[in-house]
């Protein structure tokens, strides 16, 4: 379908175990519930057709730009605006990819298949014959719908044009799985860290404090809550603080295994921490419309 002119800015805004080389895992695979010999083709694939994208100069020459922050659980997105437009959807022609610094060089870490769809339209079939695809729905700034809100729930239901996008972690494991729209294991492998099988999303953003997380969290509760100039002075306080305490425990576990349950807990207590400091600091007003968001 062609694309309303809205919906076209939407877009445009759009805003580990990795090896030493950054070369896939094929424990990637292993993550989806899908195991199937056509999972494995499609992630092979993939990785085939946008290997020369790991050099940012080529993905700059095939028309690829990098649009609006780099998200926590994300990484950074670069979006091909000729191959959105064009609405076709093929393994070969992401229409964004997405990189994260890893080793301290900035790394092709995923992609991710984007369509215009109507308010009515379902999710497309894609990639054909591959179980566990994730499609997930926006209409609004990805700014407001991510991090807090968690990056596929809050606006999947809406109606009118909106954007389909569906994400493929094809050069780093996510432990949720090839297809999970969120992959938190991109705050370890930033930090040289290995991710543990297993990573929840509170121990993700909470590590995350520590690799960019803490201005993008600032800057989503300023946006989404409009605290009171007192509250903005006491939430930024707060906020790096715990950023502080994100990395002195990235400082204590720099050996070459992955995290144990216990070190992993301290990072689910550090997030939940420092929502309830938040709730302190913050003006009643504050307080209320950011708990609300917490764990949309």
């Amino acid at each position: 379908m062609r694309a309303p002119a809205n919906v076209l800015g939407l877009a445009l805004g759009v805003s580990l175990a990795v090896s030493k080389h950054g070369a896939a895992q094929s424990s990637a695979i292993a993550a989806e519930t899908d195991t199937s010999r056509a999972a494995l083709a499609f992630a092979t694939a993939a990785r085939a057709a946008t290997e020369r994208y790991r050099d940012q100069s080529v993905a700059i020459a095939d028309g690829y730009r990098p649009i609006g922050p780099a998200f926590p659980g994300m990484g950074e997105h670069w979006v091909n605006g000729a191959e959105l437009v064009r609405g076709e959807l093929a393994i070969a022609r992401p229409q964004i990819l997405e990189y994260a610094p890893v080793h301290g060089r900035p790394a092709l870490v995923g992609v991710a298949y984007a369509v215009f769809v109507g308010g009515s339209d379902s999710a497309p079939n894609f990639p054909e014959g591959v179980a566990g695809a994730r499609w997930h729905f926006h209409s609004g700034s990805v700014e407001a719908e991510s991090f807090l809100h968690g990056h596929h729930e809050m606006m999947s239901d809406a109606m009118g044009p909106r954007i389909a996008v569906l994400h493929a972690w094809i050069w780093i494991d996510n432990p949720a799985g090839l297809f999970a729209t969120d992959n938190w294991a991109l705050p370890f492998a930033e930090l040289g860290l290995a991710p543990p099988r297993s990573v929840s999303p509170a121990a993700g953003k909470a590590l995350s404090l520590a690799t960019g997380g803490e201005a993008f969290l600032i800057d989503a509760l300023m946006a989404n809550t409009g605290p009171a100039a007192g509250d903005s002075a006491k939430l930024r306080a707060t906020v790096a603080m715990y950023a502080d305490r994100a990395r002195a425990w990235a400082a204590r576990h720099t050996a070459p295994e992955p995290p144990d349950a216990r070190a992993m807990a301290e990072l689910d207590a550090l997030w939940d921490e420092l929502w309830t400091e938040i709730e302190r600091v913050a003006s009643p007003t504050g307080a209320a419309k950011i708990l609300a968001l917490k764990d949309r």
